[in-house]
């Protein structure tokens, strides 16, 4: 899927927003490598709207799926930076950020795992207590089921 130029502007000011030091590395990707600097704001389109559904049910997920893009763009940049730098505390100075923004990085991805452990433990728990239910009614729910492949009418029914 291209996007469109409106999708593109959009997204480039997102970036903007969170490292502006990106903006002239994409745009040097998209005179040199146009497939690639499509597919790299494809992702980013991608992610966004993953971010936005992910808000629409839970908006505390939703801010932390934001945040890791964010931390995304910026290890990207840092990056593309360190490997464009040519003095060696240029180097070390984007080392350093770069490790910083890394640690950060698996800190949300932990803080991503913990909510979706949570989430599942909550899953788990309702199909605990749906399983117990179904073991409770299970004589009720075969003679419905018999009455259901023999035809038969069920006067339990609505």
């Amino acid at each position: 899927m291209e996007l469109m130029r409106k999708q593109e502007q959009e997204l480039l000011d997102i970036v903007k927003r969170i490292d502006s030091r990106a903006l002239p590395i994409l745009a040097e990707l998209r005179e040199e490598e146009p497939e690639e600097y499509m597919g790299v704001m494809y992702d980013l389109w991608e992610s966004m709207e993953e971010c936005r559904e992910i808000s629409g049910e839970d908006p505390k997920a939703g801010e932390l799926c934001r945040e890791i893009l964010k931390s995304e763009v910026r290890i990207m940049t840092t990056v593309a930076l360190f490997h464009r730098a040519e003095l060696r505390e240029d180097k070390d100075r984007l080392k350093k950020e770069l490790r910083e923004q890394l640690t950060r990085a698996f800190e949300l991805r932990m803080k991503e795992g913990a909510m979706e452990l949570e989430y599942l433990s909550g899953e788990l728990e309702e199909l605990k207590q749906n399983l117990a239910k179904r073991k409770e009614l299970a004589k009720e729910i075969v003679e419905r089921r018999l009455k259901e492949e023999l035809g038969e009418d069920d006067l339990l029914e609505w």
